[in-house]
């Protein structure tokens, strides 16, 4: 990175920006941004302030001008992003501004509670307006750059913990602060647990019901039991003690909905990661009120299915590097994956359904634009063994 006139390495500012905030701000008076020198001309990075703490995001609409394997490269065409209005994500230099379709804040009547709708009702397929909540929960994923592997890379919850945290800042869902409004479950070490706790107990006192309003709250950890209790269920996250409640037909319909998330993939080979609308009842609890739940790998790559999990870790085992496009709300047609180590890319294309016509028109039209534009593609038939994705070596030169 470039700050002023100041060469500095990403990692070390991440790790300590306190000491180059004075070089933040004369960057800010001197050119408005920052470089990243990751190519030649070096792309803009924006420079935005928290509290007094200073940090780098991708320039608004240029993530393609970054090379390949820099930490601010995305590929927006081939994200379900790209489906929306600005009235749904709108990213500026001073932050980001999303229209969430779930509400968040309640009007009491008496002993009933109405959701508050801060948005206009959400629009199916390309030009939505507002950003459902699997919506929310592929944009988190996507911008903390967990839908991306690189060769050699591992990754635990505590890597997607720290990784999570940065989309948050300065980012605004339904006019409040996403930070406040969102709990991203930390993972558990006994030495931080008593502080984990407190922040817990922070976000669940927000959750009031005051007058005539009250509050919801967003929960975002990786499931690790549902289990039958007298009046519904008990949902337990990984890493947190407290358990969430949730009624069996809300259950039952998330299940549904979610499918794929909740196949019946070998327990080694999968996660369940879930984002959960969630309010205090009268008791002190906490209650969902709705949820979307993604499946992903062991490496917390996702996928649209139990194929594309086997997929995404065939991929790792064959040392490639590659990306997972997120649909969020769906809308758009994208590749399964995209291999980032060859050039140009090379698309990964994961065929799990045999006999269901509409299927079979959307692959061949998949395939036919493939062909036309003379894209490289590797394919695999379910019913078929996985193929071949170790890179070759090209010959050496005489």
């Amino acid at each position: 990175m470039r700050l002023a006139d100041r060469q500095i390495l990403l990692p070390v500012l991440r790790a300590n920006a306190a000491p180059y905030a004075r070089l933040y701000e004369r960057a800010r008076a001197q050119s408005g941004y920052a470089e990243c020198l990751c190519r030649t001309p070096p792309p803009k990075l924006v420079i935005r302030s928290r509290a007094g703490r200073f940090h780098l995001a991708c320039w608004p609409g240029g993530g393609a001008e970054h090379a390949v394997d820099c930490d601010f490269h995305r590929l927006d065409a081939l994200s379900g992003r790209s489906t929306y209005t600005q009235a749904a994500i709108l990213e500026t230099e001073t932050g980001t501004t999303i229209r969430l379709d779930a509400a968040l804040t309640l009007r009491l009547a008496g002993s009933a509670t109405i959701p508050t709708q801060s948005s206009p009702l959400p629009v199916e397929g390309i030009g939505r307006r507002t950003v459902g909540l699997l919506g929310l929960l592929h944009f988190l994923w996507e911008h903390a750059r967990l839908n991306i592997w690189r060769t050699g890379w591992r990754r635990n919850w505590a890597n997607c913990y720290v990784q999570l945290s940065r989309p948050i800042q300065d980012c605004l869902i339904n006019r409040q602060d996403l930070t406040e409004a969102l709990h991203v479950v930390p993972p558990y070490q006994p030495q931080t647990a008593f502080q984990t706790d407190a922040v817990f107990e922070a976000f669940v006192s927000r959750l009031i019901r005051q007058g005539k309003s009250g509050r919801r709250g967003l929960l975002l950890g990786e499931l690790k039991s549902i289990a039958p209790t007298k009046y519904g269920a008990r949902v337990m996250l990984r890493h947190l003690r407290t358990p969430v409640f949730i009624a069996l037909p809300l259950l039952e319909r998330i299940q549904h909905k979610y499918r794929p998330a909740f196949s019946k993939v070998r327990a080694d080979h999968s996660r369940q990661i879930a984002l959960l609308v969630v309010e205090r009842t009268a008791k002190g609890n906490l209650s969902v009120v709705e949820a979307a739940v993604m499946l992903t790998n062991r490496a917390y790559v996702p996928g649209d299915s139990s194929y594309e999990v086997l997929m995404a870790d065939h991929l790792i085992a064959s040392g490639r590097s590659f990306l997972k496009p997120m649909h969020y709300d769906g809308g758009a047609v994208f590749p399964d994956f995209i291999l980032t180590d060859v050039e140009p890319f090379c698309y990964v294309e994961v065929y799990g359904i045999t006999g269901r016509e509409s299927y079979e028109e959307r692959k061949r039209a998949k395939q036919n634009y493939y062909r036309s534009a003379g894209m490289s593609v590797i394919e695999w038939e379910v019913a078929a063994s996985l193929p071949p994705l170790t890179r070759t070596r090209p010959a050496a030169r005489r």
